[in-house]
């Protein structure tokens, strides 16, 4: 099961990234940048569902429901308009993060057996057709995405992140 979480109000981190990405590395085509943390979560048992509820309602440590929201296993995507294209950018650390499941599992009522987290930001930018959109990812990769050096790159830190870059698929 995955969790899709992402802030209710502003996006403080992804207007920062939004306006380096447009005002110092020059994506002038940048319409919306969005960010979203994924938490997979293995339970041990049955009703996987009742343990989320139970999850959520006895721990802040995924969700913190004054800030944020979630969806179960759907992605929260915004429709892709005319004259636009959607990138998605995995970014996973390459030393996976160790969670006291112990801990948060008694203080929960739950059976996690697992329990990983990653980070993914959704760009939408102006596409105008004339260049293929493999071009313009790649263009937009070497830009902005995949950090190479002080003026190219801010999403992804190759030394400690590996990313799963991707086109959205205009109908999801």
């Amino acid at each position: 099961m995955i969790l899709y979480t992402y802030q209710k109000n502003i996006d403080l981190q992804a207007m920062s990234a939004s306006e380096s990405m447009k005002n110092d590395l020059g994506l002038e085509t940048l319409n919306k940048l969005s960010r979203f943390v994924a938490w997979e979560l293995e339970f041990d048992g049955e009703d996987e569902t009742l343990q989320l509820k139970n999850l959520l309602e006895n721990s802040f440590f995924i969700v913190n429901p004054n800030k944020e929201l979630y969806k179960v296993n759907e992605m929260p995507t915004r429709t892709i308009r005319n004259g636009e294209m959607g990138i998605r950018v995995k970014v996973e650390q390459k030393i996976s993060q160790q969670f006291d499941l112990e801990t948060l599992n008694k203080n929960s009522g739950v059976k996690l057996k697992s329990l990983r987290n990653f980070l993914i930001w959704d760009l939408y930018v102006s596409y105008d057709e004339i260049s293929s959109k493999e071009d313009v990812l790649k263009a937009v990769t070497r830009q902005v995405i995949i950090t190479t050096n002080s003026s190219k790159g801010l999403l992804v830190n190759p030394v400690s992140e590996r990313a799963t870059i991707s086109l959205i698929n205009p109908t999801s």
